[in-house]
Formats: structure tokens, sequence, C-alpha cells
């Protein structure tokens, strides 16, 4: 064997930033990412603001068979690419409000889909182990390179989800038993390191609450790492009801610096779900 060959370091130089990619559009989901809420206030001040802000949501990463810990908490936002004809089923458990966006938008703005995870592949065993060894060094003094690998493991558990589980529905307040791959979801994290929050956290704070409400509100007042977006990239705006429809009329109609074209555009592109959700 080649000694010099065997000795030398391997350098993969600088990494650049990728030239923009064509888009191209899926035949058989909707070129079309949907975020739903609870509250048509929700969606006025996200039409209001041009922007999405991330929350701290909790995820119940015990399939990962972590003894310490059960629940983590991520600053995100989840959307879906369910085509408008299967969205009942998710709109009953995540909320009748919603806004679609293009999905070259959010391909443009870093929205990434998850990779779903069988509980009993050697992917899922393979990450449990190099997980749990991140954890127990992670208060040791480490290189570099280590910090730099914790870092990696901690960033993709943020796009992992079991294939099912159990999961609070926001409408109902229930736990309910769901299949997580019907929800084709795709997630935005929030750069939350350069406001100098934890990217990710981990143990009993993830599972409190008012904690976890606490750090969301204050995301808000940080616009800089929110999704934002232009009137023109918004396909469909959804409400529940007339009452809901109104509401929203309203506040389009007193938005600043946009023409009448283009306010009759936007108001456009809203649906009355329960008037028109038999007719996809």
């Amino acid at each position: 064997m080649d000694k010099e060959k065997d000795t030398k370091k391997l350098s993969l130089g600088k990494v650049d930033k990728l030239e923009t990619i064509e888009h191209t559009p899926s035949s058989l989901h909707p070129d079309t990412l949907f975020n739903f809420m609870d509250k048509v206030d929700y969606l006025i001040e996200i039409i209001e603001n041009k922007s999405i802000p991330a929350r701290y949501c909790d995820e119940d990463i015990s399939y990962l068979g972590v003894e310490t810990i059960k629940k983590v908490a991520i600053p995100m936002r989840c959307f879906c690419d369910i085509k408008l004809h299967d969205l009942q089923e998710h709109i009953d458990f995540y909320g009748t409000c919603g806004i679609a966006l293009q999905k070259k938008w959010g391909m443009d703005n870093g929205v990434q889909p998850l990779h779903y995870i069988n509980p009993q592949s050697y992917l899922r065993r393979d990450f449990s182990e190099v997980f749990n060894s991140a954890i127990d060094h992670v208060n040791e003094e480490s290189t570099e390179l280590q910090n730099q690998l914790t870092d990696f493991i901690l960033h993709e558990l943020m796009y992992y989800k079991p294939d099912s589980g159990e999961a609070e529905n926001r409408r109902t307040g229930k736990i309910e038993q769901k299949c997580f791959t019907d929800e084709c979801e795709w997630r935005f994290i929030a750069d939350v390191k350069s406001i100098d929050y934890e990217p990710i956290i981990l143990g009993e704070e993830a599972s409190n609450a008012d904690y976890r409400n606490m750090l969301s509100a204050s995301l808000k007042t940080h616009p800089e790492i929110a999704l934002q977006f232009d009137y023109t990239e918004i396909k469909y705006l959804i409400v529940e009801d007339n009452a809901d429809y109104e509401r929203l009329l309203v506040s389009i109609q007193k938005l600043e610096g946009l023409s009448e074209m283009e306010k009759n555009k936007l108001i456009s592109k809203i649906i009355i779900w329960n008037e028109s959700k038999g007719d996809f």
C-alpha cells in the first residue's frame, strides 16, 4: 500500500452555496404547501405581516429508545402538500383556517420534507446509537469536529418523525393515534442561533407548554428569522365560515401599499371551507 496515500488527509474544500435548481412540479402531489391554524386571528396576523413565524413545538422522540429524553421542542413551522379534496382529515386535526403558498416559494426558503422513520428499521437503530453517544458526551470537552457532528445529529433529528404515533388534536385537545405519513409534512426550522436562542430544547423544558409559548411569543419579535412571502406567492386562503370570511375581508381591504386590483385578487383566493369542501 502506498504509505503517502494512506496517511494523506482527505480535503473536501470549501462548501459553496448551490445554484438555484429549476423547480419540477410533482405529478402526484399538489404544487402547494398548506399551513393550518385553529383561529382566523392567526391567519389575519400572517397576512398583515406577510410573515409566518416559527413556534417551539414539542415532538415525542420516545420511538428512538433514548432513556433520558422523551421529548424535544423545536422552533418550526409545519406544512403539508395534500390535495384539496383530501384535506378534510388534516383540517379536522389542525384547524380550518389556512394559507397555501407555492411549493417553489417553500423550497427557495429552505422548507424541507420530513423523513418518516420506521422504529424497527436499521436506520432508526443506528441513529439512536449515535444520538445516545452524542448526548452522553455533550458536556465533555470535545473537538471542533465532534461538536459539529453533534450539531448535525441534533439538526437531523429536527427532520425526523416516526411513521405513526400519538398526537394531540388541536381542535379537540384529545390525544389520538395518528398515521403521520398521511400528513405529507414539510418543515421550516428557524435559524434561532442567530438570535442566541436554543435551536432545540431537550428534557423537561420541552414538555412545559407555558415555557414553549413564552419562547414562541418572543420569536414574533424577530421577523428576520421568520418565513417571508409576497402576496403573489399565495395560492389560497382558507377560512371556516362566513364570519371568518368577513373578518379576513375587512383586514385585506385595510392593507396599505396595495392597489384595489391587488386587494381584489387576494380576496379572490379565499375559500370558505364549510361551503366549498363538498366540491373538491
